[in-house]
């Protein structure tokens, strides 16, 4: 999203662009706190694994994706609970390893398109719950 698009948008919508541009920001931070803690937890899965790419250990692994049983790698349980022990977000609910074979199993949470942040940004804006003060402090009424 460029700076130029969002100043089409905002005079579309009677808004200040700088104010568009602060809610559009925020939106997309938001974005993607949402789904850092899955890509950090994804990267260092792969990392530990000394694969490169997801596709790569599932190809290595086929019989246990298909069958859906992580029991079939041997380690796993082990790498999971070394995993939860750096990323406590594996250990919540249920076993470690369950938890990481969701994660693995999952296709990518991608971010959202520019565009449908852009709509929530001009949706926050009109509907009064991002308020923008002088000096660049926001507030957000609720989280979206």
């Amino acid at each position: 999203m460029t700076t130029d698009d969002l100043k089409a948008v905002a005079r579309r919508e009677q808004l200040s662009w700088l104010d568009l541009r602060d809610a559009y920001h925020h939106v997309r931070f938001q974005q993607r706190e949402r789904r850092a803690w899955k890509w950090t937890i994804r990267d260092a899965f792969l990392c530990r694994t000394g694969y490169r790419h997801l596709g790569h250990y599932k190809a290595a692994f086929r019989r246990a994706f298909t069958d859906g049983d992580h029991d079939r790698i041997a380690g796993f349980d082990v790498l999971a609970q070394s995993l939860a022990a750096e990323h406590p977000e594996l250990a919540q609910d249920q076993d470690p390893a369950a938890r990481l074979w969701e994660l693995v199993c999952e296709p990518i949470d991608r971010m959202p398109p520019p565009r449908d942040s852009v709509a929530k940004a001009v949706d926050l804006l009109t509907s009064g719950r991002f308020a923008v003060h002088e000096g660049g402090a926001n507030d957000v009424d609720e989280d979206f």
